[in-house]
């Protein structure tokens, strides 16, 4: 199986839509999770560059995404090309590198919380890169996002998908023992859930990030 390091972005949400008639995905179901996708590419998405309002200097569109960092068990079970879902398309619920931060245990396992396993490590952008990771934006140019980044952090007590305590979601129904739903936010997205969306209409500095 060919593997990837580099995905889409769909947005400051996680937006597994792929289900459709698997798992017992109604049209409706597949219809709320895919109206998650703010950004340019996720599943079934086929926005032109008019869709990008926000401007394509100010619209991330690929992320690094890297292999290495995953325990073994888990080395199995993402980056696969094919995928279709997290493997090859991420959230920016938060910033670079999230799950990764201290020093590497006996496996180089730097996750967050180690309850979600690889959870948090496959719904972010991450790299090898000191203190951040390489975007590449709708107008074609390749920025590097620090770590630090203005971001939603992860709750205290995160699971897949690692909600942030001011996110919640509504409207929630369970596939395959995972819980989905419509993501609710108030207020102004933090910068680099911003730089996700297409049309949020978000006005932001160079530098900001």
């Amino acid at each position: 199986m060919g593997l990837t390091s580099y995905r889409g972005i769909n947005g400051p949400f996680y937006a597994p839509s792929r289900y459709l008639g698997r798992d017992g995905c109604t049209a409706a179901q597949y219809e709320q999770m895919a109206a998650q996708g703010l950004g340019i590419i996720y599943h079934g998405s086929s926005n032109g560059i008019d869709s990008i309002t926000d401007g394509t200097s100010n619209t991330m569109m690929l992320g690094e995404y890297i292999y290495g960092r995953l325990d073994e068990a888990d080395k199995h079970c993402w980056h696969w090309w094919t995928a279709g879902n997290a493997d090859t398309i991420g959230t920016a619920m938060y910033a670079p590198n999230v799950a990764f931060s201290g020093n590497p245990n006996s496996a180089g396992n730097l996750e967050v919380d180690t309850s979600t396993r690889a959870d948090l490590a496959v719904i972010s952008q991450s790299s090898n890169h000191p203190g951040g990771a390489n975007h590449s934006f709708a107008d074609g140019s390749v920025r590097f996002i620090k770590n630090t980044v203005n971001s939603w952090v992860p709750g205290p007590n995160a699971t897949l998908p690692g909600f942030p305590t001011v996110v919640s979601v509504t409207n929630t129904f369970t596939l395959a023992g995972q819980t989905y739903g419509t993501y609710v936010y108030t207020g102004n997205l933090p910068v680099y859930q911003a730089l996700s969306t297409r049309a949020g209409n978000e006005v932001i500095s160079a530098d900001a990030y």
